[in-house]
C-alpha cells in the first residue's frame, strides 16, 4: 500500500477498508504522513506482487522499480498516472488507472456549468448584485437555453465521452474534434466531426477536454478566442497549460465571452490576477474532478479490479501502453 493513511481514509471508507484487508496482505501496514518516505517504500516494495497507490504517492523512478523485484500489477486510485509509474513501463509492470472513474465528476461538473452558463446564471448573479431589483430582466443575448443550441467537446477520452453521453439527453446540436472518433463512430452517435476551428466558431459552448499532453500546450490559443462566437462559453475541465491564458485574459477584457475555468497554470492563479476580477471569468479551485464523498468511488472501483484480480478475471480499468502514452 503506497498510500499514506490520510489517502487511505480519503478513497476508502471504513467498509471498503475492512474487505480490502481482508483479501491481501499490506506489507508494511499504511503508513502516516510522517512515515510514508521513499526509505519506507524501498523497504516494503522488495516482496510485494501488487501495489495500490492514489494521490500523494511517491514516483515509481528507477531505484523503486529495481527494487520491486517481484512487482506485477499496480493498482491507482486516483486518475493521471503519468510522471507516477513512467519506469514502469519498461518493466511491463500491468497498470490499472481510476482516470475513467474520475471522469464521472468532471463530465458531471461540466454539464453543470453549460446548462447554467447557457441560462446566464452568473451573468444574472452580476447584474443583481450591482443593480437589484433593476436587474430584473431576461436578457436572450446571454441567456439563449437549451434548444438547438450547439456544444462542442475537444477530444473524446475518458471525459470526453462521459460528457457526450450526458448531453445526448438534450436537444444540443453536438460538435466534436477528435483523432480517434471515425466518421462511422460519429453518425452512429449523431454527432457532427469538425475540426478544431469548425468547433470553435459554431459552438456556444466550448468545453476542453484535451489529455495534458507536451504537443497539447497552449492549444487554445488567440486565433481560436477570436473565432468565438459573441456571448459564447469557454469551459476548461483539462489543464490550465493547454490554453494561452494570456490570449484568454485580452479576450475576456473584451467582454465578448466567457470562461468557466475549474483549472489554470499555475494553480492558483498569481495573486490580483484578473481571473480574479473579471466579471465574464467564473474560478473554481480544481473541484470539477473526485472530491470529498465522491472519492469514495475511486477507492471501491480499485477495490473491485483488486477482487478481480485476485480471481484471475479481466480487469475493467487497466491501461495498455498505447493507452498510457496517451490517456494516463
Amino acid at each position: 500500500m503506497s498510500l499514506t493513511r490520510e489517502g487511505f481514509d480519503l478513497c476508502y471508507n471504513s467498509r471498503d477498508q475492512r474487505e480490502l484487508q481482508s483479501l491481501v496482505e499490506l506489507a508494511g501496514g499504511i503508513p502516516s504522513k510522517e512515515e510514508y518516505t521513499k526509505k519506507w517504500l524501498l523497504k516494503n516494495i522488495k516482496n510485494v506482487e501488487a501495489c495500490i497507490t492514489g494521490w500523494g504517492s511517491i514516483p515509481f523512478d528507477n531505484e523503486v522499480i529495481d527494487e520491486a523485484r517481484k512487482l506485477k500489477i499496480l493498482f491507482h486510485t486516483a486518475g493521471s498516472i503519468r510522471g507516477l509509474y513512467d519506469k514502469a513501463v519498461k518493466r511491463n509492470i500491468r497498470m490499472v488507472s481510476n482516470a475513467a472513474i474520475n471522469a464521472i465528476p468532471v463530465a458531471e461538473f461540466a454539464l453543470g456549468v453549460i446548462l447554467s452558463g447557457l441560462k446566464g446564471v452568473y451573468h444574472y448573479q452580476e447584474r443583481f448584485k450591482k443593480e437589484g431589483r433593476r436587474a430584473w430582466e431576461r436578457d436572450i443575448s446571454i441567456s439563449p437555453g437549451y434548444y438547438g443550441t450547439s456544444v462542442g467537446i475537444i477530444s473524446l477520452g475518458n471525459v470526453g465521452r462521459k460528457l457526450l453521453k450526458l448531453l445526448q439527453n438534450f436537444d444540443f446540436n453536438l460538435l466534436v474534434y477528435s483523432n480517434h472518433l471515425s466518421e462511422d463512430e460519429a453518425d452512429r452517435l449523431n454527432i457532427k466531426k469538425v475540426n478544431l476551428d469548425e468547433l470553435i466558431s459554431q459552438s456556444d459552448a466550448v468545453v476542453l477536454c484535451a489529455p495534458n499532453l507536451p504537443k497539447n500546450k497552449h492549444m487554445i490559443n488567440a486565433h481560436h478566442f477570436t473565432l468565438m462566437k459573441d456571448n459564447a462559453l469557454f469551459i476548461n475541465v483539462a489543464r490550465g497549460s493547454l490554453v494561452d491564458e494570456a490570449a484568454l485574459m485580452n479576450e475576456l477584457k473584451k467582454g465578448r465571452i466567457t470562461a468557466f475555468l475549474d483549472v489554470t497554470n499555475p494553480e492558483p492563479p498569481q495573486d490580483k490576477h484578473p481571473f480574479y476580477t473579471l466579471p465574464n471569468c467564473i474560478l473554481t479551485p480544481h473541484v470539477a474532478g473526485s472530491f470529498g464523498g465522491e472519492c469514495y468511488r475511486l477507492g471501491r472501483a480499485t477495490l473491485s479490479e483488486v477482487k478481480r484480480y485476485l480471481k484471475g478475471e479481466s480487469l475493467k480499468n487497466e491501461l495498455s501502453s498505447e493507452e498510457f502514452f496517451y490517456r494516463a
